[in-house]
């Protein structure tokens, strides 16, 4: 419900899952969301279209019975835990795939997975929200100071679209629970097709890694030197080493590299395998192919 106003509620099969449409105003506005269920996954899928007045910010709230101390999320580079309140109440944190919040007695939880850079807030109520539509003017103390860290300016009168999802999860942290494993695959599902989950699939058939906690970022032709770069994003670096194979080729060298691709140290080949000790979140490597 996002008004006093009766919704427009239509029901249909569309690629294999349950298709919910919902129509409905706020302040006038004609605001669409659309829900997917399917009978294989606990996850429920959402997509919210519309527009918002002048000087406004929507956002979606999901109130729950679950009594949490703090919220997690992903950001660049990592996992990080959130208090409630930080300066101002409500306080939005950014997020970059997903946002978690668990009982703190159950040990049950609800994460969400957004699909884009998003601002999050939770409360020890349970109430899970985030921005899903925003049209406002720069924020300014007293209308007149810059803030720091706010550079988000300018109206956007258009039509705006926010895609997410839900899922509540067992007992345990979001480590224990995969998320950010489940989080590219839940943001752009396999049976739906789109240009996303097909650069996915593209990027992600092109290696073959030991560690379900690593994943392809990027994998092109090298632009400073010889080879393949590859580049790796893992949220949970765990110290040890992860093997990387092409399922194409055969890797006879590898090469640790910068950002700038630069190499920096020679790696390990075993039997095609490249032995990469991770230590940090990004690492790019510089793959030679017989």
């Amino acid at each position: 419900r996002i008004s006093m106003r009766s919704s427009e509620i239509g029901a249909a099969e569309v690629d294999g899952a349950l298709e919910v449409t919902v129509e409905a105003y706020l302040e006038g506005n004609r605001v669409m969301r659309k829900l997917w269920f399917r009978d294989d996954s606990p996850v429920v899928w959402m997509r919210l279209a519309g527009t918002a007045d002048g000087h406004r910010t929507v956002v979606s709230r999901f109130p729950t019975l679950l009594r949490p101390e703090s919220v997690v999320m992903d950001v660049t580079g990592g996992v990080v835990r959130r208090p409630f309140t930080k300066l101002f109440r409500p306080t939005f944190w950014a997020a970059k795939s997903f946002a978690f919040m668990r009982d703190e007695e159950g040990g049950t939880g609800l994460a969400v997975f957004l699909g884009g850079p998003a601002a999050v807030s939770c409360d020890a109520d349970g109430a899970l929200e985030f921005v899903a539509l925003r049209n406002t003017r720069k924020e300014k103390a007293f209308y007149v100071l810059p803030l720091l860290g706010n550079p988000a300016a300018g109206a956007d009168y258009g039509e705006q679209h926010l895609d997410y999802a839900l899922c509540f999860t067992a007992a345990g942290d979001w480590y224990d629970n995969r998320l950010h494993v489940l989080a590219p695959h839940v943001l752009h599902p396999h049976w739906k097709d789109s240009p996303h989950s097909r650069q996915q699939e593209s990027g992600d058939g092109m290696c073959d890694l030991d560690n379900d906690d690593v994943w392809v970022l990027a994998a092109k032709r090298a632009m400073r030197g010889g080879g393949l770069i590859v580049r790796l994003y893992s949220p949970a670096p765990s110290g040890g080493e992860v093997s990387v194979a092409l399922r194409d080729k055969r890797i006879t060298g590898a090469v640790l590299c910068d950002a700038r691709e630069r190499d920096l140290a020679e790696l390990q080949v075993t039997d095609g395998r490249a032995l990469v000790p991770w230590s940090c979140s990004i690492i790019t490597l510089r793959l030679s192919t017989a």
